[in-house]
C-alpha cells in the first residue's frame, strides 16, 4: 500500500495530464518517475484492472512499485514464458514485449478488457512493420482492449518516423491530413525515394516546429524540473599503437574494439575505484563483460557486482543490492540490455558511469545514464567513454551527439 509516499508536484501535474485524456505519451526524461505517475493515475481513476507491457528486465520492478504506491489492493500476475497461462482473476497483468509474439498469450489477453493499458518504453514499437507492433498496436492489438492507454518513454524517438506507429493508433486525430505513412514521411521525415531500390527513405526530420505542436495534445515531456543534476560527458582517448580495424560489420567491430582495449580498461577501472566511491561500468557483449570481470578479479580485491542477460530474478536483485549497500561492492559491471532500463537505487550511491563497450544507439546510452541521473541523485553525473583513437568509435560518438540534438530539436 501507499506507505505515506509523497509525489513531487511535477508528478502530480503529470497525473492530471494522463487522467484527462484517453491516450497519452509520458515522455518525461529518465529518472523523473514515469512509473510512479502511471500508478498514481491508476489510483486517481479508480481503475480496477491494468495491462502492463514492458521490457523483460523491469516486470518485477513494476510489480514492486505497484505494491508501494497503490491505494487499493490489486491481484498482480507477472507472465513468464511463451506458453504462460493468464489468470483471468488477476487485476493487473504484466508481460514483456517478447511475449506479445505468443499466440497462446495473445488469444487469452484478447478475451480481457482492461481499464488501463501501459506501454512502458514504448519506443520498442517504433517499427510499423514489426510483428510486435502489429500484435500490440494493430487492429487486433492487445492495447485496443484497454480504455485508457498510457505510453511511457524518456527517449520516444531519434527521428520523427519512430513515433508514427504510436501516433497512428493512439493519436490519429493529431496527424490531420498526414495520417498515412507516406504523407507523414514526406511532411515530417524528409522522405525521398531511393533511386535504385525505389524504397521510401524517411530517416530525417522536417517541419520540426509543426511536429512539436501536433504532439502537444498527446505528449507531456519534462526534462528539467530543478531536482536533477547535470551530466558531464567525457571521451577518454585510448592509445593502442597496433590497433587495426578488420571488419566493416558494426557489431563485430564494436566487440573487436572492446577486446583490443580490455587490458587498458581493467587498469583504468582499478585506478578509478581508488578515487571514486562507486563505479558503474557498462558493456554490450556478454563475453566481453565476463572477460573484463575475470581481469578485475585478478587485479583487485574490491567486491564486484555483475549483471548480464543471464542474471535474472532474485539473483539480479541480489547483485544490485550488493552494489547499493554502502559497505559492499564498489563496482557494478552491467550489460546494457540487462541494466540500462528499469534499475533503481544506483543513483543513491554512485554518480560515475564508465562506458567500456558502449551501445552505438544514442537511446541506449541515454537510458543507461538515466540510471544515475534520476530522483535521489544529488551530485553531478560523470559519464566517461573509453574510445580507441582513430577508430569507428569516434565517428559513432559524434553520431550519437547529433541524434541527441535532433531529439532536442523535435520534442524538447
Amino acid at each position: 500500500m501507499m506507505n505515506n509516499l509523497t509525489p513531487y508536484q511535477y508528478q502530480i501535474e503529470g497525473v492530471e495530464f494522463m487522467t484527462t485524456r484517453k491516450h497519452t505519451l509520458n515522455a518525461d526524461d529518465m529518472g523523473l518517475g514515469k512509473t510512479i505517475q502511471t500508478i498514481l493515475a491508476m489510483n486517481e481513476l479508480g481503475a480496477k484492472s491494468m495491462l502492463v507491457v514492458c521490457p523483460k528486465t523491469v516486470k518485477y520492478y513494476w510489480a514492486r512499485k505497484i505494491r508501494e504506491w497503490e491505494t487499493h489492493y490489486h491481484k498482480i500476475q507477472v507472465l513468464e514464458g511463451m506458453n504462460a497461462w493468464v489468470d483471468q482473476s488477476a487485476d493487473i497483468i504484466i508481460l514483456n514485449y517478447h511475449l506479445a509474439l505468443s499466440d497462446i498469450i495473445l488469444n487469452q489477453l484478447r478475451k480481457r478488457h482492461f481499464a488501463i493499458g501501459v506501454l512502458d518504453e514504448s519506443h520498442y514499437l517504433q517499427s510499423i512493420f514489426s510483428q510486435r507492433s502489429k500484435n500490440i498496436l494493430g487492429k487486433k492489438g492487445i492495447i485496443r482492449n484497454c480504455h485508457y492507454k498510457f505510453c511511457l518513454s524518456g527517449t520516444p524517438l531519434t527521428r520523427p518516423i519512430d513515433l508514427y506507429p504510436t501516433l497512428r493508433t493512439l493519436a490519429n486525430e493529431c496527424l490531420g491530413e498526414y495520417n498515412n505513412y507516406r504523407s507523414y514521411a514526406y511532411r515530417y521525415c524528409d522522405a525521398y525515394k531511393d533511386p535504385y531500390s525505389e524504397e521510401l527513405i524517411a530517416n530525417g526530420a522536417t517541419n520540426c516546429e509543426e511536429f512539436k505542436e501536433l504532439l502537444k495534445p498527446f505528449m507531456i515531456r519534462r526534462t528539467d524540473v530543478g531536482n536533477l543534476p547535470d551530466v558531464v560527458y567525457d571521451v577518454v582517448p585510448v592509445h593502442i599503437p597496433d590497433y587495426v580495424e578488420t571488419t566493416a560489420h558494426v557489431a563485430t567491430q564494436r566487440q573487436e574494439t572492446a577486446l583490443w582495449k580490455i587490458e587498458y580498461t581493467a587498469d583504468y577501472i582499478v585506478d578509478m575505484i581508488n578515487t571514486v566511491p562507486k563505479l558503474v561500468v557498462f558493456f554490450y557483449h556478454r563475453e566481453v563483460g565476463k572477460q573484463l570481470l575475470k581481469l578485475l578479479h585478478e587485479r583487485t580485491n574490491y567486491g564486484i557486482s555483475f549483471i548480464d542477460g543471464s542474471v535474472t530474478g532474485s539473483k539480479r536483485q541480489e547483485e544490485l543490492d550488493n552494489f547499493i549497500n554502502p559497505c559492499d561492492n564498489k563496482v557494478l559491471i552491467a550489460q546494457f540490455q540487462a541494466a540500462g532500463v528499469g534499475v533503481d537505487g544506483m543513483q543513491e550511491v554512485c554518480n560515475h558511469a564508465l562506458f567500456f563497450e558502449a551501445s552505438w544507439i544514442a537511446r541506449d546510452v541515454l537510458q543507461a545514464v538515466g540510471r544515475l541521473r534520476r530522483d535521489g541523485q544529488d551530485k553531478v553525473v560523470h559519464a566517461q567513454f573509453l574510445a580507441v583513437e582513430d577508430s569507428v568509435e569516434y565517428t559513432v560518438l559524434n553520431s550519437m551527439i547529433r541524434n541527441r540534438k535532433l531529439v532536442k530539436k523535435v520534442i524538447d
